[in-house]
């Protein structure tokens, strides 16, 4: 299923009018004689703040019992059964969503969100198209440009990114998926400037990271051995600042230095990968009984995967 902390558009808890707040438990179990359509809506709602989404899916079911066309019950069904990995169910009932109400801008990105799950990236790009056409919004400008990625339109994706940005100047999702974007494209100078923007404001071990690929591809090495310290100081278990780091000290013959921060991965994030590429510096030091033990331990944590 589609991670959803990926997306910066949340939908699920805006399908419905504004109201009251209540607490879960207020309003999950109501009695028979007060139930129509909106309750059961509100219901459902209130089961998906508590993440039981087959309870909510259930309430939304009876409320469509009552109003089979009640759009905002058929969004809330669609999305509740995407959280749920239901992607295809979810379609259809997005489909009947869509149907009742063509400009129902929540419904189109939720409709998007079960078709990237499904792997139809095409359909989901023409959801978000929609989605903007009815109601243009930052996030959902980010999270097309995500999906046009995938479907390797890197340029087309940047400018996603930076209408994101227009729309709002605050959005750092979307600053560095511009920055990634910008790396992918080979524009190493422009992607160095927004991850320094970014680490201006907001520094992490992922635009640390970042940044230090984009400097090492200009050929600034020191500068980027600075950048993957700090993505490590960060987050230890940053395997790819690891091996990056790994990588520019055997290019600059510091293979010690290259066996130490192999050594300091696979003590942090143990992996076959990780493991190998400690042994292949320890061969280039000589150490071929070491290099074979690390060669072991990857084989071993092969079998145990598979």
């Amino acid at each position: 299923p589609v991670v959803l902390d990926r997306f910066t558009g949340t939908y699920g808890a805006a399908n419905i009018p504004e109201f009251v707040p209540l607490p879960a438990d207020a309003i999950a179990q109501i009695k028979e004689q007060f139930l129509d359509a909106y309750s059961f809506l509100r219901a459902g709602m209130a089961n998906e703040r508590t993440g039981n989404y087959p309870a909510a899916v259930k309430a939304y079911e009876r409320g469509l019992e009552a109003e089979p066309d009640n759009v905002e019950l058929l969004n809330s069904m669609g999305f509740a059964l995407f959280q749920q990995g239901k992607s295809e169910e979810a379609v259809i009932a997005l489909e009947k969503a869509l149907a009742v109400d063509p400009r129902h801008w929540k419904a189109h990105n939720n409709m998007a969100l079960a078709s990237i799950d499904i792997g139809e990236m095409e359909l989901a790009e023409a959801h978000y198209r929609e989605s903007l056409d009815i109601r243009p919004q930052p996030a959902i400008y980010n999270d097309l440009g995500y999906v046009l990625e995938r479907q390797g339109m890197p340029y087309e994706a940047v400018d996603m990114y930076r209408k994101a940005i227009e729309l709002d100047p605050e959005a750092g999702e979307a600053y560095y998926n511009l920055a990634v974007a910008l790396a992918r494209s080979g524009e190493f100078a422009e992607a160095e400037v927004n991850f320094r923007a970014i680490i201006a404001k907001a520094p992490d071990t992922r635009s640390y990271t970042g940044l230090g690929l984009v400097l090492w591809q200009l050929g600034k090495q020191d500068e980027a051995v600075v950048m993957l310290q700090n993505a490590i100081a960060a987050d230890p278990g940053n395997a790819t600042a690891y091996d990056q780091l790994g990588t520019i000290r055997i290019q600059q013959g510091k293979l010690e230095e290259a066996a130490s921060i192999y050594r300091a991965l696979v003590q942090n994030k143990p992996s076959p990968a990780a493991h190998r590429e400690l042994a292949q510096v320890l061969m280039r030091l000589g150490r071929q009984d070491e290099a074979r033990r690390e060669m072991a331990k990857a084989d071993t944590l092969e079998r145990k995967a598979g």
